[in-house]
C-alpha cells in the first residue's frame, strides 16, 4: 500500500499546514529522494471553500513556467504525520522545490544589482504569462516565492489565483495589497503589479516599505489593514524620500519600474508586459545572459 509520510513541518497559518512529504510502501520510506509538498486544509470546510474557488484554476496555470506544479489535489486521503500516526487529511499535493524562501534570502543574503533584475526578470516573465493566460494571482510576496542557489525564482502558493474578472474580494495579504483591493474596489490583474512594486521595494532595501511609512510616524501600534489604506493614499508623493538606498540613485530606471508600479490608480499603473520590457532593458544594454 502506497500513501505519504510527512517528513518536516515548513508552515503553519489559520487555515492550512505545509510540510514535506515522502512516499511510503508498506510504513516504510521508500529508498528514492522524491519529495512533495502537501498543502493540508484544517477541516473539511476549509478544503471545500478552496476547492469551489479554484483548484481548477490551480491545476490549469501549473503549466506557466515559474510556477510550482500542482500534481493534484487530495481529499480524505491517509498519511502519516510526523508521529506516525496515520490520519485522513484534505488538500492539494505540489512539487517539492529546492531553495529558501525569498523573504529568508532578502534578511541573510548579499546581492548586487545584477541579483534584482534577475530576480525581477523571472517574476515579472512569469506575471506576464499568467495574465496572457487570463489570470491574476493575488498573493505576490517573498513567503510566497523560492529561489534556489543558482537565482532560479518559482512561485509556490496559487491559492488566490482565479480567472481574471473585475473581482473586488478581499484576498491577499495587506503589506502587499493596492488601495483599490484594501477598500473592497473593483480590481484587475494589475493587482499582482502593485504587489511587485512593493516586493521590488524590500528587494533593494531589505524593509516593508509600509512599515517603514508607519515608523516614520512615530507609531509603535501594530500595523493593521485599516493604517495601510491610510498610507496608501499617502505615500506615493513622498516614495522618492522612502527610497534611500544609493541602487536607486544609481540605477534610476529600476526607481522609475518602482515608481510606474505603484501607481495607486489601477488604469494608470504599468503592466507586466510593459514592466517585463523595462526590466530587459537592463539585460540587453549590458550584454547580460538570462534564464
Amino acid at each position: 500500500m502506497y500513501f505519504y509520510k510527512m517528513c518536516e513541518l515548513l508552515s503553519r497559518s489559520k487555515n492550512t499546514t505545509i510540510y514535506v512529504c515522502k512516499v511510503v510502501n508498506n510504513y516504510e520510506l521508500l529508498d528514492h529522494d522524491n519529495k512533495f509538498v502537501f498543502k493540508n486544509y484544517h477541516g473539511r470546510d476549509s478544503y471545500q471553500k478552496s476547492s469551489e474557488r479554484n483548484f481548477d484554476t490551480i491545476l490549469m496555470t501549473h503549466k506557466i513556467a515559474g510556477i510550482c506544479r500542482v500534481i493534484h489535489s487530495v481529499e480524505n486521503q491517509q498519511i502519516a504525520t510526523l508521529k506516525n500516526n496515520i490520519v485522513t487529511v484534505c488538500g492539494i499535493l505540489m512539487e517539492y522545490i529546492e531553495g529558501q524562501t525569498l523573504e529568508k534570502f532578502i534578511i541573510n543574503e548579499t546581492y548586487n544589482i545584477v541579483t534584482i533584475y534577475c530576480i525581477c526578470r523571472q517574476l515579472l516573465s512569469t506575471l506576464k504569462s499568467l495574465h496572457e493566460y487570463g489570470f491574476m494571482h493575488r498573493d505576490i510576496k517573498p513567503d510566497n516565492i523560492i529561489i534556489n542557489s543558482n537565482l532560479k525564482v518559482t512561485v509556490v502558493d496559487c491559492d488566490f489565483t482565479t480567472r481574471e474578472s473585475s473581482s473586488n474580494r478581499q484576498v491577499g495579504t495587506p503589506l502587499y495589497m493596492p488601495s483599490e483591493a484594501l477598500v473592497g474596489k473593483k480590481y484587475t490583474s494589475k493587482y499582482d503589479i502593485y504587489s511587485f512594486g512593493i516586493l521590488l521595494y524590500k528587494l533593494v532595501e531589505k524593509r516593508d516599505l509600509y512599515d517603514v511609512c508607519y515608523r516614520e510616524e512615530g507609531s509603535k501600534q501594530v500595523l493593521n489593514k485599516d493604517n495601510i489604506n491610510r498610507l496608501v493614499k499617502g505615500f506615493e508623493t513622498k516614495l522618492f524620500l522612502l527610497c534611500r538606498h544609493d541602487i536607486w540613485r544609481n540605477f534610476p530606471k529600476l526607481y522609475k519600474l518602482l515608481r510606474k508600479c505603484l501607481v495607486k490608480h489601477e488604469d494608470k499603473r504599468i503592466t507586466a508586459a510593459e514592466a517585463y520590457d523595462m526590466v530587459m532593458t537592463f539585460f540587453k544594454k549590458n550584454n547580460l545572459w538570462t534564464y
